[in-house]
């Protein structure tokens, strides 16, 4: 038996030849889970310490997330993406949070090049509770990450997507997430869309 996520998933499967008797369409356990979390935090607010320490001081900001850490986006997009967030802090407005990735070609270049501006929070990985709090709190999120374009739409936050492909093409489609790549002056332009352009930002946070 073949359980699928998304009627796109299936829809793959069929075209492999799978037996259409033996597909069913059960919905994605990553949305489950972060719907169990988010109940959990509510009654255990403790658990989610970490992040709030880190937002605290943000106080009336509009967030940003940032997850970075894909392979492909080593060297020259990676330093492309931290230009863009030196000029997207420029702003008053706003703050950064970016768990940094332990790897030392990304820690080393991050807190280099972001490490003393005031409204860029780098802290250290978030275990599951903190990090799916850090995505509800976040107004805007910024990755690399397979699994938080699935995660974020879920609580309504738009994605940028620092890639030019994606494996996970249902939020694409869906309007929840959007192919940005990793050129500095474009990540600048659509992360500014989605901060001035209230019409835009609500219809990516709105078709969850």
């Amino acid at each position: 038996m073949h359980f699928t996520p998304t009627k796109t998933a299936a829809t793959a499967l069929r075209r492999e030849a799978v037996d259409e008797t033996s597909i069913y369409v059960v919905g994605n356990t990553v949305v489950d889970a972060l719907q169990w979390m988010q109940e959990r935090i509510k009654t255990k607010p403790a658990i989610v310490s970490s992040l709030e320490a880190s937002v605290h001081p943000f106080k009336g900001r509009r967030i940003i997330g940032v997850t970075c850490h894909r392979h492909e986006n080593l060297g020259e997009n990676l330093q492309n993406i931290t230009d863009a967030l030196i000029r997207i802090a420029r702003r008053d407005d706003i703050a950064i949070i970016l768990p940094v990735h332990p790897n030392p070609a990304i820690s080393g270049l991050v807190k280099n090049k972001l490490g003393d501006i005031d409204n860029i929070s780098l802290i250290d990985p978030l275990d599951y509770p903190n990090f799916v709090h850090l995505l509800k709190r976040c107004d805007i999120i910024l990755t690399d990450s397979g699994g938080v374009q699935e995660e974020a739409p879920t609580f309504g936050t738009p994605v940028l997507i620092l890639r030019d492909t994606t494996e996970r093409p249902e939020a694409v489609e869906a309007g929840t997430a959007r192919l940005i790549g990793t050129d500095s002056s474009h990540i600048v332009a659509e992360t500014f869309r989605l901060l001035d352009d209230k019409v835009a930002y609500s219809e990516m946070a709105c078709q969850h």
